[in-house]
């Protein structure tokens, strides 16, 4: 049995005829032990007025139940530890046992219904980071065809850190359908943006199907022809009066970045401009979830990249969130009066080694 809380510690002693005054006492030796607790209520209460101690026979019967029998010296030291550490983590064995001991006997304490759990945070990170390394080179050596199940294995590393939505679910999504943007795509496409953020925002989707239409991908549920959501990845290497004019969004961009380190030669800059799904917009859903695999896995993939940023319209939702990541909110921008979009910067445009700071570093930091 788990521990029990101190609601249920209480009903037990009070069906075991313990005093109600005299409860609290007990609960606090058991620490939520049932056994501990019917040990001693089964031993007489102490006279009215008097505190409440176990006693001797019970503290004697408490060992040998939860102990029993020991193989050898080295598990009672073993237990001994336990009794004055803290934390009984297996570094802290090997330095008292020697590391041969600690192999032997360490798997044997992990099974005693009294040791909660175990942990040895220095190689449970050693793997992680050798496991999220191998998960990335995956991601990088994926083809087209396969690059979103390799972020979404990746992901599934971190499915334990929570967020607005389960980010990290290890779902492949068979029906839905990604694909670059068609021609026929176009109509659907301003529409939703239109519905979902403002008529300058559809203006702005416009402006860069125009200017860079290989940066959009489309979803579609399998069998039909009509998008329910769509996203843009926009890459960006210079300054163009006329994108500054009809977006003000990368205006806000390429204001921050000239700012803070303008870009060097052959360098580009990358912004998840679009994330738009039919209705919900930007809230949880399996196509959110699909735009965010995408953008990993090309962020991933990319070179030549000095900094990223993404967008969000909710940012109540996601500044959080990403706040909590690393990456705070470096700019508010209101687009055309409708919705207001907030830009998520994922880096300080300072340049790593590698020459790319990706927009979702804390993801794939090892």
């Amino acid at each position: 049995m788990r521990p029990l809380d101190a609601a249920h510690s209480h009903a037990l002693l009070a069906a075991r005829g313990v005093p109600a005054e005299q409860r609290a006492a007990y609960v606090s030796f058991a620490g939520g032990s049932p056994l501990a607790l019917s040990l001693a209520a089964s031993v007489p209460p102490a006279a009215p007025g008097t505190p409440w101690e176990p006693s001797g026979n019970v503290l004697t019967t408490l060992v040998e139940r939860l102990v029993g029998d020991l193989p050898s010296a080295v598990h009672r030291r073993v237990l001994e530890v336990v009794a004055q550490a803290y934390v009984t983590r297996e570094p802290l064995l090997r330095a008292v046992l020697g590391e041969e001991d600690t192999d032997a006997v360490f798997s044997w304490l992990r099974q005693l219904p009294y040791i909660e759990r175990w942990r040895d945070p220095q190689r449970y990170d050693d793997v992680r980071v050798r496991i999220s390394l191998a998960g990335l080179q995956g991601v990088r050596d994926a083809t087209e065809n396969d690059v979103l199940l390799r972020v979404a294995e990746w992901m599934f590393l971190f499915r334990d850190q929570g967020g607005p939505y389960d980010l990290y679910n290890y779902r492949s999504h068979p029906h839905i359908e990604d694909t670059p943007l068609r021609p026929e795509d176009v109509p659907d496409v301003l529409r939703m943006a239109e519905e979902a953020e403002s008529p300058a925002s559809a203006a702005a989707v416009a402006h860069w199907v125009r200017r860079q239409p290989d940066s959009f991908r489309v979803h579609r549920y399998a069998g039909s022809p009509t998008p329910v959501s769509f996203m843009a990845i926009l890459r960006l290497d210079a300054t163009r009066p006329e994108d500054c004019a009809q977006d003000p969004v990368i205006a806000a961009v390429w204001d921050l970045v000239e700012a803070a380190a303008p870009l060097r030669p052959g360098e580009h800059l990358g912004i998840r401009r679009f994330a738009v799904q039919r209705g919900g917009h930007q809230r949880p859903s399996p196509l959110m979830e699909l735009i965010s695999r995408r953008a990993i896995g090309e962020e991933t993939r990319v070179h030549g990249r000095a900094v990223t940023f993404t967008v969000f319209e909710d940012a109540d939702l996601w500044g959080r969130y990403f706040a909590e990541a690393g990456m705070p909110k470096l700019a508010a921008v209101d687009v055309g009066g409708g919705n207001s979009t907030s830009s998520a910067g994922t880096g300080d445009a300072r340049r790593s080694n590698s020459g790319c700071n990706t927009a979702l570093a804390p993801r794939s930091r090892p």
